[in-house]
């Protein structure tokens, strides 16, 4: 969606809200649901002032034991763009090398869609977890350590511990 923005740049002191709900693409990234958005632009005087609120579900997957789990995903930002960013040539083409500010804008003509696809990437969990309290993958058979203890659980030993584990079993060390 592409919002004209021109008329809040000649009113400073114009404030104007606006709600969105929109489904869109994010490369890469699963959305369950259509992204509810409230915005509010502002004219400063100096800038135009960008604020909004955003949420959606996207699908996920956990870091530990691979399950993949609807995650709610809320997030608000706030950008401020200065007249000499928003500056057009006779053509009406923007007189800016700032690559974010021409991928959102044509003119005065701000592209939603493609803020909110940033602000979406910006907003993903870096570890998404199913649960705080997720136990993972057994490292030696995979079996989902959720879903209950595994047969091996505890009895094999990396190779390289074996003789720790053999003096720990003997007393261990004392210290003072």
């Amino acid at each position: 969606m592409k919002l004209d923005l021109s008329e809040l740049i000649k009113s400073p002191g114009a404030v104007i809200p606006f709600h969105l709900e929109e489904n869109i693409e994010v490369e890469g990234v699963e959305l369950l649901e259509p992204v509810v958005a409230d915005f509010k632009f502002s004219n400063t005087n100096r800038s135009i002032v960008i604020e909004g609120e955003f949420k959606t579900t996207i699908m996920a997957e956990c870091v530990r034991c691979l399950k993949r789990f609807p995650f709610p995903l809320e997030f608000s930002f706030q950008e401020a763009y200065t007249r000499q960013d928003l500056m057009l040539d006779t053509k009406g083409n923007l007189l800016t090398d700032d690559e974010d500010i021409r991928s959102i804008f044509e003119g005065y003509v701000l592209d939603l869609t493609e803020l909110l696809r940033q602000n979406i990437i910006l907003a993903l969990p870096l570890a998404p977890l199913c649960s705080p309290d997720c136990k993972g993958l057994c490292p030696y058979c995979g079996k989902n350590l959720n879903e209950g203890e595994c047969e091996c659980s505890g009895k094999k030993v990396d190779p390289r511990w074996q003789k720790l584990l053999e003096y720990k079993k003997k007393g261990g060390m004392r210290v003072g």
